[in-house]
């Protein structure tokens, strides 16, 4: 009935290649997952769906990287998401910035790929825009009643299915249609 929303904190930022070390303290599950973001560029409060677009400044390619256990454990708790979604690097974006007018962003291929130390590689996750619950002017219309929106924001538009565990020397290869690739790589212990 509602976006699920959560926030995420200025130091979990990472740019492309950047090597993202997990918590030394967390020893447990630790995912991958692709997500177009949608950078904001002018600000804006209550606005409305059919104007959403007009706030939008460009797009690029997150990992919302996640402590999927401890993820867990707080939702049974009943408390937010933040512990396992704000920890230092667990929101690389990148690799470029393409501005709104540059791309059309209703059809675009989504999917991620993890390359292990040995070398494999498996797809695990590949989607499509078309598939968002929630498309982007109703998520700047929804949040932006909620607080105002301001320029330099990022909304990440959820993930699709495939999401899975990440291990020490893995690299998350995450990429959308007309943007590229963001690699990640994974440091444990």
């Amino acid at each position: 009935e509602e976006p699920l929303v959560f926030n995420k904190l200025p130091e979990t930022l990472r740019a492309d290649g950047e090597t993202v070390r997990v918590p030394p303290w967390y020893d447990a599950r630790f995912d991958h997952e692709v997500e177009l973001a949608v950078v904001i560029g002018r600000a804006g409060h209550a606005i409305a769906e059919a104007d959403a677009m007009a706030h939008v400044g460009g797009y690029t390619i997150a990992n919302d990287l996640t402590a999927r256990t401890l993820q867990g454990q707080d939702r049974n708790l009943k408390y937010p998401w933040f512990r396992s979604k704000n920890f230092d690097g667990s929101c690389p974006l990148g690799p470029c910035l393409a501005p709104r007018d540059f791309l059309d962003i209703s059809e675009l291929r989504v999917s991620a790929r993890v390359r292990h130390a040995d070398g494999a590689e498996e797809l695990r996750q590949d989607s499509n825009t078309r598939d968002l619950i929630v498309t982007v002017p109703q998520a700047i219309a929804w949040l932006s009643r909620q607080f105002t929106l301001r320029p330099g924001d990022v909304l990440l538009m959820g993930t699709p299915a495939g999401v899975g565990p990440l291990v020490d020397g893995d690299e998350t290869l995450c990429a959308i249609e007309g943007l590229g690739e963001l690699r990640t790589k994974i440091a444990r212990g």
